[in-house]
């Protein structure tokens, strides 16, 4: 998978308010002709909903041939995969997640189709066993004015939501590493230098319930 850029969303949930302890000194005999106290009672904590994100699920034949450019061009900005590879990739892809601010599209990531021959690459390289019909999570990209709001976390999620485990991608953003930790992926094997000279290493999410230790 690409280098990526993102941040995780700073939440500000409401703190709930919690009773005090009554002190000894309430059991004293209220003075005459004053009326008893309410006594406090615990407020329940506002929950904030979880911001759905299945609105940005498409698929390639659903996007126009604008927001198929314009996802390539953001993608190949990101300067971790090669435009003329993605150009020819992206169409393929078997889900995309376009997160747009108004027309404008800010954020991609899409399900690749599988690759045998590129899953076993990646699979000598960080020398972790690697299923070759497993598809991979990547190309997720964030245009650079939009960065730090969330977007490529709602990217992933959007996408795992979508398509589900088994999964693998490949990063070498500290910030995705702990994005992909968020969602049950799991760092296998070794790291290896990617074309790019980025540090990349190998993640993997398995079934629920499933899992597997490294070699």
């Amino acid at each position: 998978m690409d280098d990526w850029a993102a941040s995780l969303d700073n939440g500000n949930d409401p703190v709930t308010r919690w009773p005090l302890t009554p002190h000894r000194s309430s059991r004293r005999i209220r003075r005459r002709g004053t009326e008893p106290r309410s006594p406090v009672t615990r407020t329940s904590q506002t929950v904030r909903p979880c911001k759905s994100t299945r609105s940005m699920i498409t698929r390639p034949s659903q996007l126009t041939e604008r927001d198929k450019r314009n996802c390539v061009a953001l993608i190949a900005e990101g300067d971790a995969v090669d435009g003329a590879f993605v150009n020819e990739w992206f169409p393929r892809s078997i889900v995309i997640a376009v997160k747009r601010s108004g027309a404008e599209i800010v954020g991609v990531g899409v399900i690749k189709p599988t690759r045998r021959l590129y899953a076993k690459t990646v699979a000598e390289r960080s020398g972790f066993e690697l299923d070759p019909e497993m598809h991979e999570m990547g190309y997720i990209t964030v245009r650079e004015d939009h960065q730090r709001r969330g977007i490529a976390r709602d990217i992933v999620k959007a996408l795992d939501s979508e398509h589900g485990p088994p999964l693998f991608a490949t990063t070498s953003n500290e910030s995705m590493k702990r994005i992909l930790g968020e969602f049950g992926f799991v760092q296998r094997g070794k790291g290896w230098t990617g074309d790019r000279g980025g540090a990349l290493s190998l993640w993997i999410r398995h079934r629920h319930g499933s899992s597997r230790s490294e070699p």
